[in-house]
This record gives structure tokens, C-alpha cells and sequence, in this order.
């Protein structure tokens, strides 16, 4: 047993299996206590010289038990021990290597043991793939259901229940579809990489149990790596991830590391690195001086490479409009964490508000979901005041058309298409600004000249000294609730280098879909 895991396995196996052997002879008290370390000791040997002919195997092995042998046991032990090991060898030899072969596969350590394993990973994957596209199925016909009942009910209230529910459904039966997709999104190619990348590791010195690779698209990376004993050095974080940046020719960054209850194993999955941060800077004014302003604002990542932004201003002021504008910024951005889209979300927080109000309630919405890889960026508008982008000492207004959400039940929502710039801004202003200087001048005239002569690009000060100036201009009144979101465009900077390994080439992969969404920025922003 111990030549056969050393000719397949390797050092590692071979060694646990002498343990085991010597262990259980020591218990039986068959053999002296000392062939625990004999035979573990021999396994060692036999198994780093696995890659040679099988007489050298042997030599190695006989070797080892005989100079332990002699070493730990009494004589007449040690002959015995050295007489039965090479009736093993002999045995072993005689016997066909093709017979030996079919072990392979239930072996650990060995090729053909992890092309099995990856293999019964591909067939759970088509399986959760195959049910969850079903329950998808499923979730589509619920979600027409309630969308054909809705349409014949007369009660506006019920109407409004079976809307709401409809288009959570849907959303349900889109995350769902997204899901198999991506399960279904491994291909036999992978195999290859896999091994070419674990051998990279290897050579780095590091030992990972196994690695799965969901994904290799350009900018959509997903790998998920096994790792057996984690140090806390982080070695994923400095070593592998930069070591997977070379090799596929992108920056690769470690999105979680999950242990195990006992602390012997964890869980490492390395995604592509956005290519851009976004850094955003708030200032607020409640109406009067009071500490409960009507607006509210979100900035948060919502996972899959997008961060979004937004800010609502709620009918009115006080505690009944914040609570209002509070609850739809903070149920778009869970729906969006969720994997809804951004038209879903925005018609649920709609449908939700028309629900909850027994009287008319309704609130303004500005969202901005930005793609952290090509700064794409979805804009809606619902019911707000224009919005801004400053670039440099170039300001352009961005206006929308959309009814407030809460006032009808079932609204169409328009969204608008830019790509913006490192560097660029992205400024969100609730109404309150614009009233502190209408009776001036255009609001949105005299918003963009300030912007064009303020020099700062730090989103906070912008922020900071545009609500400063309109309250100036409104000679120090604040007649409204006041709010201004700025948030810029920065470069990811990587936390670590690249690491080069010499004769380690790169892998060839496709480019993702995502990677190609390119918004026309001169044709939606306007001024």
C-alpha cells in the first residue's frame, strides 16, 4: 500500500499511509512500536522519487527501511521488517502497472483524482444550473399571473398589491436566470487552466487544496481557491492575487475569505478589481435650522462591479417626509444589492409607496448605478431638479422628465446612458437648492457657473461650498430642505505589484460583455 500511494501520490500520501499502517501494526501489537516511524519515514522517501523508474522507487524504499530498521529495532525485528518489505516489492513489481492504473482516480494528490473531482463539479454544476433555470420558469408565469389579475381588478388597492407583486416576481425570476447562467458558464478549457494556474502557486511555494474557476471573462473574473491550514499572512491577498494579475493580464484583487468553524481551512474567492473608485462628499441644510431634513441620500456598492448613488427629497419636510424619501433610497439600494435591475427597483419602491400612504405621499428620486470597470453609468430622474457633471472647468446639466414616484401606481420609468471620466463629478442637488436662488436667476445657470469657477476637485469641498453659496444668496435663510451629493471619479490603485514568474505564460480569454457598454455622452447631456 505505502509503494503503491508513493508511485501515484507522491511524498505527502505516502507518508500519512506509512503512519496509518505503523499505527495500526503498533495498536495490534503485531510489530514493534517503531515501525510508525519506519514505514511513515519510508513512504517519504519512496514518494519524492515518484516521477523516476519504479526500481528506483524501490531502491528508495528498501533503502529506507533498512537503515531505520536497523536503527530503531532489535536485530531479529529489523530482518523481519526488511524481509517482509521486499516480498512487497517483489509483489508490487510482478503486478501490471495497468492494474495499479485504475486506482488512479480514487487516489488523492494524483491528475486523474482531481480531473474526477472537477468532473463531478461540472455535473452539480449543470444540476443547479438546470433546477434553478427551472424555478426561473416558474417565477416568470407567477409574475404574468399577477400581472394579467392586476389588470382586471377593479379595487385600486389590490391592483396596486398584485403590481408590486408581479414585479418582484420577475425581478426574482431575472436574479435566478442570471444565476444559471453563470453556474453554466464553465467550460472544459477551464480544466486546463486550473492545473496551469495551481502549478503557478505551487511554484510560488504555496499549497492550495483545489481551485474552481467560474469565470475567466475580461473584467469578470471569478475564481474560487481551497486552502488547507491558512496562515495569517495573507498570502492570497500578496502572493496569489498578484500573482493571478500577471497571468491573466489584469488586476485581480481578493473579494472574501471565508474559514471554517475550526479554523482549518477557508474559502478564497479573487475577482477582477474594478478599475475605478468612486469618493463622494455630502452637505445637508435642514429647513430652518431644524436637525430633521426631508432629503435623504445613499452611496453604497452594490456588488457585481456597480456602486450606486442617490438622493430623494421627500413631499414636504419634517419627520413624515424623511421617513418617506429615507425608505426609498434604502429599498433601492437592497434591491440593487439583491441583483435587480435598476427599472425593477425603481417600480417596486413606487408601488410600495403608493401602499403604504392611505393619502397622497410621493418623493423625488435622483440614482446613478456606475460600472466600476468602464464608468458606464445608468441615470434616472424621477420627479428631481437637473443634475450636473463637472469636468474640469466643464459643467453639463442632465435633466429628466419623470412623474415623482408614489403618486401613480404604475409609472415608466426613462433611463439615460453616459460614460463619464476619471476625474469627472457627478452632482445630485434636491430642490431646495434651486429655490434659494430662483428669484435671482435661472437655477441652473447660476449652479453651473459656480461649479465652472470653483478650481477644487474634492467632492466634500464642492459639496461643501455650493450649499454655502446658496444659502448666501438666499441671505442666510434656509426656506428648505438643502442637499448636494458630489461623487468623483478616481483610479483603483492596487494595494499590491504584480508578481512575474519567468517561462509562465498568460491565459488567452475572452472579453466580457460588459466590459464593451459604452454610453453617448455628448448626445444625452445637455445644457
Amino acid at each position: 500500500m505505502i509503494l503503491l500511494t508513493a508511485s501515484l501520490a507522491g511524498a505527502g500520501v505516502a507518508g500519512a499511509v506509512g503512519l496509518i499502517i505503523g499505527v495500526i501494526f503498533a495498536l495490534n501489537q503485531v510489530q514493534d512500536a517503531a515501525l510508525i516511524s519506519v514505514f511513515g519515514l519510508c513512504g517519504v522517501l519512496a514518494g519524492m522519487v515518484k516521477d523516476s523508474r519504479r526500481i528506483v522507487i524501490f531502491g528508495a524504499f528498501l533503502l529506507g527501511v533498512s537503515a531505520l530498521a536497523f536503527y530503531f529495532m532489535p536485530m531479529q525485528s529489523a530482518i523481519h521488517t526488511i524481509f517482509t518489505s521486499l516480498l512487497a516489492i517483489i509483489v508490487f513489481a510482478i503486478t501490471p502497472r495497468r492494474a495499479w492504473h485504475r486506482l488512479l482516480p480514487y487516489v488523492p494528490g494524483t491528475v486523474e483524482h482531481e480531473q474526477n473531482a472537477q468532473a463531478f463539479s461540472r455535473k452539480i454544476r449543470e444540476l443547479m444550473s438546470s433546477r434553478m433555470e427551472a424555478v426561473s420558469h416558474v417565477f416568470e408565469e407567477l409574475a404574468y399571473a399577477f400581472h394579467d389579475a392586476s389588470a382586471l381588478t377593479q379595487h385600486p388597492g389590490l391592483a396596486n398589491s398584485r403590481q408590486l407583486i408581479a414585479s418582484q416576481l420577475g425581478g426574482v425570476a431575472t436574479i435566478l436566470d442570471d444565476l444559471s447562467q453563470e453556474v453554466r458558464r464553465e467550460t472544459g478549457l477551464n480544466h486546463q487552466h486550473e492545473v496551469q494556474i495551481m502549478a503557478a502557486i505551487s511554484r510560488l511555494g504555496l499549497e492550495m487544496q483545489a481551485i474552481d474557476i467560474v469565470s475567466l471573462e475580461e473584467g469578470n473574473v471569478l475564481i474560487r481557491i481551497f486552502q488547507l491550514e491558512p496562515s495569517e499572512q495573507d498570502e492570497c491577498k500578496k502572493l496569489v492575487a498578484p500573482l493571478l494579475s500577471d497571468i491573466l493580464g489584469e488586476t485581480i484583487g481578493v473579494r472574501s475569505m471565508e474559514k471554517s468553524p475550526d479554523g482549518t481551512c477557508q474559502l478564497v474567492t479573487l475577482v477582477s478589481a474594478r478599475s475605478y473608485d468612486v469618493v463622494y462628499g455630502v452637505a445637508c441644510a435642514a429647513k430652518d435650522g431644524t436637525v430633521k431634513s426631508g432629503d435623504s441620500y445613499c452611496a453604497t456598492d452594490v456588488g457585481d462591479g456597480r456602486y450606486a448613488i442617490a438622493i430623494s427629497d421627500g413631499m414636504g419636510n419634517g419627520e413624515e417626509a424623511s421617513r418617506e424619501s429615507g425608505a426609498a433610497v434604502t429599498l433601492i439600494a437592497q434591491l440593487l444589492k439583491a441583483g435587480f435591475d435598476e427599472q425593477v427597483a425603481i417600480k417596486t419602491v413606487n408601488s410600495a409607496l403608493v401602499l403604504r400612504s392611505e393619502k397622497e405621499m410621493y418623493t423625488t428620486l435622483d440614482l446613478a448605478v456606475i460600472n466600476l470597470y468602464t464608468l458606464h453609468v445608468e441615470l434616472l430622474k424621477i420627479g428631481s431638479v437637473t443634475s450636473f457633471i463637472k469636468e474640469g472647468r466643464n459643467v453639463f446639466a442632465i435633466r429628466g422628465e419623470n412623474v415623482p414616484i408614489g403618486i401613480l401606481a404604475d409609472i415608466d420609468v426613462q433611463t439615460k446612458a453616459i460614460t463619464l471620466a476619471e476625474n469627472d463629478i457627478v452632482i445630485f442637488v434636491s430642490d431646495g437648492i434651486f429655490d434659494a436662488v430662483a428669484f435671482r436667476e435661472d437655477p441652473e445657470i447660476w449652479i453651473k457657473r459656480q461649479l465652472e469657477r470653483y478650481e477644487s476637485v474634492d467632492p466634500q469641498m464642492v459639496a461643501d461650498f455650493l450649499l454655502e453659496a446658496a444659502v448666501r444668496v438666499a441671505g442666510g435663510k434656509i426656506n428648505d430642505d438643502m442637499t448636494v451629493l458630489c461623487a468623483k471619479m478616481v483610479r483603483h490603485q492596487p494595494q499590491w505589484s504584480t508578481i512575474r514568474l519567468p517561462n509562465m505564460p498568460r491565459v488567452r480569454r475572452k472579453k466580457s460583455s460588459r466590459m464593451n457598454k459604452n454610453g453617448d455622452r455628448r448626445g444625452l447631456v445637455t445644457m
